[in-house]
C-alpha cells in the first residue's frame, strides 16, 4: 500500500488522462511534463481549476521540454527525480518520445511506474507499484467536465423552464404516447402548433385562437384530440378557418412548442430514474445543455460573437460524459456528424454518443449505410424507439450507457 507524495505526469493531448491519476490517488504534489506548445495557459489553468473545484489540495508544477529532443527529455525527468521525493510516474498519457525517456531513465534507475485504464477506472502496476492504500471515485459534474476540456456551459432563461414534478412526468409519458401513435405526423404539427402560437390571440392565460387557417398550417385533429383526451389541451375547437384551444400549464406549452422536446424530456426523466434505481451508475445528467465553444463569455454588446452548441442530453458516468441526442424526424449522415464533432471537442475521446430516434432512414440500402456509418464513428444507435414500452426504452438507454 502507498500513498503518494510526487506524481510525475506525461501531458497529454487528453485533459481526463491528465488528471486521472491526481483524481483517484490524491497526490501531494503533481508534476506535468510535456511541450510548451501543448501545455498552453489555457489548458494549465483548466487543469488548476479543475482540482480546485473538486476540493483537492495539491500543488501543480508544469516542465517543458524540447520537441523530438529525446536527451531532453531524460535530462528533466532525472532532475525532477533528484529534486523530488517519493516520484510515481503516470504513463497513462504521453507521447512516445515520453515514454522512451521515462524506458531510457529507468534502465539506469528504480522508478515506480504504474497507468490507469481509463474506461475502467482501473488501477495497473507497470513496476516498482503496490496496491494504492486508497483509490478515489473518478466521478465529477457536468460542469467539472466542460471546464476541464476548455469549453463552459452557458445558462439561458430557458434552463429554468422544466420544472420536473411527478404530475409532470405523467404529462411527459402521456405527450410520449400520442406522439407513439402518431409519430409521422408529429413534425409537421408542431411545427403547425408552433406557427398557431405565435400568431394567435390570447384571450385569457393560455387560452388561444387564431383566425387565417389554412390547408398549409397542418394541425391535426387526431393529435389535438389525443391531447384533449389527457386533459393536456382543453376546449379545442377547429373551424374552416379559426382555431381556438387552452393549454394545461406554461410547462406543457413550452413541451408542445417545440418537435423535439418530449423525446429528449423522457430520455432525461428515465435516466434520471436510473440514477436513483442504480447508484453509481450516473454521477450527473441534465437536459439542454448548452455550452460555449472556448469557454470565453462574451457580452452581448462585444464584437466577438460565441459559437455555441446545445447538447440534448448529457451524462456524466465515472468521469467520462455521455452525448445523447435525440431526433424525433427524419435524419441523415450529417446528423452523425454534428454528435461527433459536439461529443470530441466538449468531452475529449473518452465521450461516448447516442443517437435516439423515433425513424430511420426508410430505404434499406440507406439505412444499411447510416447503421454502417455510425459504427464507424463510435455512435450507439437507439432507434424506432416509439414501438417499445416505458421500460424497454428505459432498459435500452440503460445498456446505451452502461
Amino acid at each position: 500500500m502507498f500513498i503518494i507524495k510526487t506524481l510525475i505526469e506525461l501531458f497529454d493531448d487528453c485533459q481526463l488522462e491528465n488528471v486521472i491519476a491526481g483524481l483517484k490517488l490524491n497526490p501531494e504534489k503533481i508534476i506535468y511534463v510535456g511541450l510548451k506548445s501543448a501545455m498552453s495557459q489555457r489548458r494549465q489553468k483548466a487543469i488548476r481549476n479543475f482540482y480546485t473545484k473538486k476540493g483537492i489540495d495539491v500543488e501543480v508544477l508544469f516542465e517543458d521540454i524540447k520537441e523530438n529532443d529525446l536527451q531532453d527529455a531524460i535530462d528533466k525527468i532525472n532532475s525532477i527525480l533528484d529534486n523530488n521525493d517519493d516520484c510515481y510516474f503516470d504513463l497513462t498519457g504521453g507521447s512516445a518520445t515520453f515514454h522512451a525517456a521515462v524506458g531510457a531513465v529507468s534502465a539506469l534507475r528504480q522508478v515506480r511506474l504504474f497507468r490507469f485504464d481509463v474506461k475502467k477506472g482501473k488501477f495497473v502496476n507497470i513496476v516498482n507499484c503496490e496496491e494504492p492504500l486508497k483509490i478515489n471515485s473518478m466521478s465529477m459534474t457536468i460542469n467539472q467536465a466542460l471546464m476541464l476540456n476548455g469549453t463552459a456551459r452557458v445558462y439561458t432563461t430557458l434552463d429554468k423552464r422544466w420544472n420536473i414534478t411527478e404530475r409532470f412526468k405523467g404529462d411527459v409519458d402521456s405527450i410520449w404516447q400520442v406522439i407513439c401513435d402518431n409519430f409521422e405526423d408529429w413534425n409537421s404539427h408542431t411545427n403547425a402548433f408552433n406557427f398557431i402560437l405565435s400568431h394567435a390571440v390570447e384571450k385569457e392565460p393560455l387560452f388561444y385562437e387564431y383566425t387565417g387557417l389554412t390547408e398549409d398550417i397542418k394541425i391535426s385533429d387526431i393529435i389535438m384530440e389525443e391531447l384533449s383526451i389527457c386533459g393536456l389541451i382543453t376546449d379545442y375547437v377547429k373551424g374552416t378557418d379559426k382555431i381556438s384551444f387552452k393549454i394545461k400549464d406554461s410547462g406543457i406549452k413550452d413541451v408542445l412548442n417545440k418537435a423535439g422536446n418530449t423525446l429528449e424530456l423522457l430520455c432525461y426523466i428515465l435516466l434520471s430514474e436510473l440514477k436513483e434505481e442504480c447508484p453509481g451508475l450516473i454521477d450527473d445528467i441534465a437536459v439542454g445543455v448548452n455550452v460555449d465553444w472556448d469557454g470565453v463569455i462574451h457580452s452581448e454588446y462585444d464584437t466577438v460573437k460565441d459559437t455555441r452548441n446545445e447538447i440534448d442530453v448529457l451524462v456524466m458516468r465515472k468521469g467520462r460524459p455521455v452525448f445523447i441526442s435525440c431526433k424525433n424526424g427524419g435524419m441523415g449522415k450529417e446528423t452523425l456528424y454534428e454528435l461527433s464533432t459536439a461529443a470530441k471537442h466538449y468531452g475529449g475521446k473518452y465521450a461516448s454518443m447516442v443517437l435516439v430516434s423515433t425513424k430511420k432512414p426508410e430505404a434499406k440500402s440507406a439505412y444499411a449505410f447510416f447503421k454502417q456509418r455510425a459504427a464507424d464513428m463510435g455512435i450507439r444507435l437507439l432507434d424506432d424507439m416509439h414501438i417499445y414500452t416505458r421500460v424497454g426504452f428505459k432498459n435500452e438507454l440503460y445498456k446505451a450507457i452502461k
